[in-house]
């Protein structure tokens, strides 16, 4: 994992449901994760999202290098 993505996963927050469904968001409060889903099911099922914004799985891995190229402060 990248720093970018380190920093990005820790400034995340994650809440919980009461059926145990994971939810993570940014600062701005949208779902977003780039190192995993952002919605994780207890049945197993999950959603990626990117700042807000819903993924496919297949779609996802171009998205996270895509969201870190253009978020790069070096």
């Amino acid at each position: 994992m990248s720093l970018d993505a380190l920093f990005d996963a820790l400034a995340c927050n994650r809440e919980t449901d009461n059926m145990g469904n994971a939810y993570y968001f940014n600062s701005s409060n949208r779902l977003h994760r780039i190192n995993g889903p952002a919605v994780e099911y207890v049945s197993g099922q999950c959603q990626y999202w990117i700042d807000g914004a819903w993924l496919n799985e297949a779609s996802y891995p171009d998205a996270v290098k895509r969201y870190l190229s253009e978020h790069n402060e070096s």
